[in-house]
């Protein structure tokens, strides 16, 4: 049996707060993640000065933006509070 195949049965035979879990812990790290390319991006296209580099950089703005309003609601519990 190869590596991913076992990985796949533990993580179909754990329990579910168990992958709702790990499923969260992939999430945030996928999000910052991005946050880390999108701000990368903004950094080099600020320095660009052509027509094209300007509309890569307002997309990426707004990436950013999106991606910093996921980041905050990914770290507020249920009821109201920071995790």
């Amino acid at each position: 049996m190869t590596r991913q195949n076992s990985s796949a049965l533990t993580s179909s035979a754990a329990p579910r707060f168990v992958r709702k879990k790990q499923d969260a812990r992939a999430e945030k790290e996928f999000v910052k993640n991005g946050l880390a390319v999108v701000m990368g991006a903004l950094v080099v296209t600020g320095f660009m000065r052509t027509p094209r580099a300007r509309s890569i950089h307002m997309a990426t703005g707004v990436a950013l933006i999106g991606l910093s309003i996921w980041h905050h609601r990914l770290y507020q519990s249920k009821n109201g509070k920071n995790a």
